[in-house]
């Protein structure tokens, strides 16, 4: 029989890995704060503006941290319609519309490249090879589907797996 298995961050959490978002936001605090502040103040704004859930914060300069747990929701929540159908003539209105400021949303568009690449250097910090491992027993016909950003999958099961692909990269087979 052939079983399939879909890995996300659970697992990652499962082997004592940091990974949660929170884990994210705190090294985001130390490693970058000026970008941990513009983020936190980014989505503070947007959920301001569509009337989210804005809970009581300290202040905008915690948001992201106190409410990081709904980073990918809140990224999941912009209408990308509106987006699209927005011309370059028509993106003041825009901002005004949704009542951010422009600067704002410019400089967050700015630094979006700035902070793939922290985000990079802090999946690249994690220590998987010291992570606890958790053994597991698995057959021949088995299939992963990996949503993790982390290696730990392969790390640990690799040399079990018959055919493995990966969601985040290219797909990759691999043979014992």
């Amino acid at each position: 029989m052939v079983h399939l298995f879909i890995v996300g961050n659970g697992f990652d959490i499962h082997h004592g890995l940091k990974t949660r978002y929170t884990d994210f936001a705190e090294y985001l605090k130390s490693a970058e704060p000026a970008l941990h502040q513009l983020f936190s103040r980014f989505f503070y704004e947007m959920h301001k503006s569509y009337d989210w859930d804005v809970p009581n914060c300290l202040d905008a300069d915690h948001f992201v941290y106190d409410r990081w747990r709904d980073f990918e929701e809140s990224l999941g929540r912009l209408d990308e319609d509106d987006y699209i159908n927005i011309s370059q003539e028509n993106i003041s209105e825009y901002h005004e519309k949704i009542g951010m400021s422009e600067q704002l949303v410019d400089q967050f568009g700015s630094e979006t490249s700035h902070i793939l690449g922290v985000f990079q250097g802090w999946v690249l910090s994690i220590d998987i090879i010291n992570s606890s491992r958790k053994e597991f027993s698995f057959n021949d016909d088995i299939y992963f589907v990996n949503f993790n950003y982390t290696e730990t999958l392969e790390f640990f099961i690799v040399w079990i797996i018959k055919k493995y692909f990966i969601y985040m990269g290219a797909a990759k087979l691999m043979t014992n």
